[in-house]
């Protein structure tokens, strides 16, 4: 249910938002929203610090990645373009789910 959620969801962020991205095939938006969806849970209901160091790194990672552009030698080794939109996409989507889990999970649903 989660991977249709976020695929759907970044599909149609990039169709509406990124109207210039033609081409995007991967499901590394979907990764990135899968690993928010599970990290974040820990870090606002137990205070779990490795959860947070990791959701810390990820979101590192990926302004650096946005900031200086994908890396090249990455790019080659999959083969096409690294769609940086769909990774954000992808982690906002994660943040709106875990936040509805956690209200759930709070709410006891």
């Amino acid at each position: 249910m989660r991977m249709a959620a976020l695929s759907v969801l970044v599909s149609l962020l990039l169709w509406t938002i990124s109207p210039q991205v033609h081409d995007y095939v991967g499901l590394s938006g979907v990764l990135y929203g899968l690993i928010v969806w599970m990290l974040l849970p820990p870090v606002l209901l137990q205070r779990d610090a490795t959860a947070a160091m990791v959701l810390l790194a990820v979101i590192g990672w990926l302004s650096w990645q946005s900031w200086a552009g994908p890396d090249p030698l990455e790019q080659k080794l999959i083969g096409g373009y690294i769609v940086t939109q769909a990774h954000w996409f992808g982690l906002l989507g994660g943040f709106l789910g875990a936040l509805i889990s956690c209200c759930r999970q709070l709410l006891g649903r």
